[in-house]
């Protein structure tokens, strides 16, 4: 079972327990909703792993079979043969290719990707369409947003950085005055979020056994989900395997990680603090601790800056995901030119 179906599965369980311990009829209906969204993800994932012929990927795109064939024979697209000689692309293939090519999806059942909407209006933003739906709590809508506009190249950072960040941002200040109402659909929009997020994260799997690994969290007392499952996509989309180990991890647990796993990245989200100090002094040991092993640490979150550290070989402060493709990217080129 691949790491994405599995953090939906304990996922799904979380939302199971919130809603059997949750008086409130609208939640319990909005969070079974969400669990019920998942498992449509759940199969999706499966249909990515799945092959296409030559001609279905050249149907789904509008282009001749004789395009894909050329394409694959010079490299292009990456394809496995059955056992009877038979070309197939695996699905998560197909989607890398039309990213990276900046073709256009004609039928996206072939991918199994949600056929965009028509009545949605090309003059408004992005990031206000997407607010709307998490607003609504429309999931469909959100997961077609977001695919459309990675389908168009856009990266795991940028989606993150801008529609994600500006509409999760709106929504926590239209509720300003209404605390309680405000808690609930901030709960139930990074719900949303997170499965929208979960869905683009099985489109940008690394299956590579051989990839490095990158592992990370949010400190103790950090309750935020949405975040490092952010960080977590962004690197896989990089070529990581990642290790998420979640909101409120202590940094005993990152430092059993680190002896565990021998990561190369290891991510560590910050967007609340209970006690900036022995914060400060952990995130200290445990860079430290990988200064030897050649890993770097890399920090971001809002609440990042109350530390006060400062960047050096072995720690990178990240402002925004972007920043984490950035530096990723960075070090790629530094140690091929080496």
């Amino acid at each position: 079972m691949s790491r994405v179906c599995i953090g939906i599965y304990l996922f799904n369980l979380a939302l199971m327990l919130r809603i059997c311990s949750d008086s409130d009829p609208e939640t319990k209906r909005d969070l079974l909703l969400v669990a019920h969204k998942n498992v449509h993800i759940i199969h999706m994932v499966k249909h990515l792993n799945e092959h296409l012929s030559p001609k279905a990927l050249a149907d789904a795109i509008g282009v001749g079979e004789s395009s894909i064939k050329r394409w694959a024979d010079s490299g292009k697209i990456k394809l496995t043969r059955t056992s009877g000689g038979h070309r197939r692309i695996l699905v998560k293939e197909a989607i890398r290719f039309i990213r990276e090519a900046g073709l256009e999806v004609i039928q996206h059942a072939h991918l199994g990707l949600i056929m965009p909407r028509k009545e949605l209006s090309p003059e408004l933003p992005i990031e206000l369409l997407l607010q709307e739906a998490l607003v609504q709590g429309e999931q469909e809508k959100i997961n077609q947003l977001v695919e459309a506009i990675h389908l168009k190249g856009w990266s795991l950072g940028e989606i993150c950085d801008g529609p994600f960040a500006a509409a999760l941002a709106r929504i926590g200040r239209m509720w300003l005055d209404d605390s309680e109402r405000g808690i609930l659909i901030e709960h139930r929009c990074t719900a949303l979020a997170i499965s929208a997020i979960e869905r683009l994260r099985s489109m940008n799997e690394m299956t590579d056994a051989a990839a490095p690994i990158a592992l990370g969290g949010a400190l103790s007392g950090d309750q935020s989900q949405l975040p490092s499952l952010m960080a977590a996509a962004t690197l896989e989309a990089q070529g990581f395997q990642t290790i998420n180990l979640g909101a409120n991890t202590p940094i005993s647990t990152f430092m059993a990680g680190v002896e565990l796993h021998s990561p190369a990245r290891i991510w560590i989200s910050i967007n609340h603090l209970e006690n900036a100090r022995e914060a400060k002094r952990a995130i200290q040991d445990l860079v430290y601790s990988v200064r030897t092993k050649g890993a770097r640490v890399v920090i971001g979150g809002r609440s990042c800056r109350e530390l006060k550290l400062k960047a050096d070989r072995s720690l990178f402060i990240a402002n925004s995901m972007s920043d984490i493709e950035s530096f990723t990217m960075g070090l790629r080129a530094l140690n091929t030119a080496q």
